[in-house]
């Protein structure tokens, strides 16, 4: 009885993050549309970096071990941008395809849990 009360809990826990997960998918397309415009990037890199931080923080948690990993490539990504005062060559590239990858996993996670 008692495992079937905390799995029934995880269950509702991990609805709960799925369902949350639309509103970082939201900010995160529109920090990526602005790193690609180029308009107010060092808020634009830090939007990305705390979603990703937020994401990273319970996604292997829960069991969403491919989302985990995106959201914490991600994060360092941008941390690494917004610490450094003269980017190297190929960083905000490489930024922003991880940005895009933690985008694409998101939308998988959502779609395959409706």
């Amino acid at each position: 009885m008692f495992e079937t009360l905390i799995a029934d809990g995880l269950v509702r826990i991990r609805q709960s993050f799925v369902a949350g997960l639309h509103d970082h998918h939201e900010h995160l397309v529109e920090a990526q549309r602005r790193i690609d415009a180029g308009a107010d990037l060092p808020a634009a890199l830090d939007e990305a970096r705390f979603r990703a931080h937020k994401i990273y923080g319970t996604a292997s948690t829960l069991g969403f071990e491919e989302l985990g990993r995106r959201a914490c490539e991600c994060e360092q990504r941008m941390m690494r941008l917004l610490d450094d005062d003269a980017p190297a060559a190929g960083q905000l590239p490489q930024a922003r395809d991880s940005l895009t990858l933690l985008i694409d996993e998101i939308a998988r996670v959502i779609e395959t849990r409706h």
